[in-house]
């Protein structure tokens, strides 16, 4: 049997095939060959980074836009705070204190008649008329650090003026004076509040 022989390569076949063997695998030799951090956004394509290509649980809050991360369930209420300094007392003043559910608004109060009788009162009131446009109403307690309120009672349309003023000798007494708009002493039906 005749043996076939292997035709002896050519220098420019030699070369050709190195040349063609460099070629193939240049593109390879140019990956593994990058420098550490020589690759940015401006070396990738548009869309080139995906899900399969990002490690899972690599990326942070930071790295996503505002409102693409869905809120987490809401947490449990914390221990309350300590309570707070009080604030300064505003313009309105001190408030008043708060009286018992339907209290009225003052416990001493009277309407007294021209004639100086008593016509209704919060109880326990006398009245009297010591002269021309002069009363006394006596409480049953102490009314000598109280404020005094009293209005014309008439409703004729007689007009004039009311004073009060606590009875020196009777902690327990005021004085009222009415007179006519002119100043004039007249006996007058009153409304009388004492305030305490």
């Amino acid at each position: 049997m005749k043996s076939k022989r292997i035709p002896r390569l050519s220098p420019a076949m030699v070369v050709a095939c190195l040349a063609l063997g460099v070629a193939l695998s240049g593109t390879g030799y140019a990956v593994t060959a990058l420098p550490r951090n020589s690759v940015g956004p401006a070396q990738l394509k548009a869309n080139a980074v995906n899900s399969a290509k990002v490690k899972n649980r690599s990326l942070r809050i930071a790295d996503f836009a505002r409102g693409q991360l869905p809120a987490g369930p809401r947490g449990t209420a914390g221990p309350q705070g300590a309570a707070g300094s009080t604030g300064a007392q505003g313009p309105q003043g001190n408030p008043g204190a708060k009286g018992d559910p339907g209290e009225p608004a003052t416990r001493l109060w009277a309407v007294i008649s021209s004639a100086g009788a008593t016509i209704r009162h919060s109880g326990s009131i006398s009245s009297a008329n010591l002269g021309t446009g002069f009363y006394e109403v006596i409480f049953n307690r102490d009314v000598s650090a109280c404020s005094y309120q009293a209005t014309q009672g008439e409703l004729s349309g007689v007009t004039g003026e009311v004073v009060v003023q606590p009875r020196s000798t009777n902690v327990n007494g005021v004085f009222v004076g009415t007179a006519t708009s002119g100043g004039v002493s007249a006996n007058r039906m009153f409304h009388l509040a004492v305030f305490c």
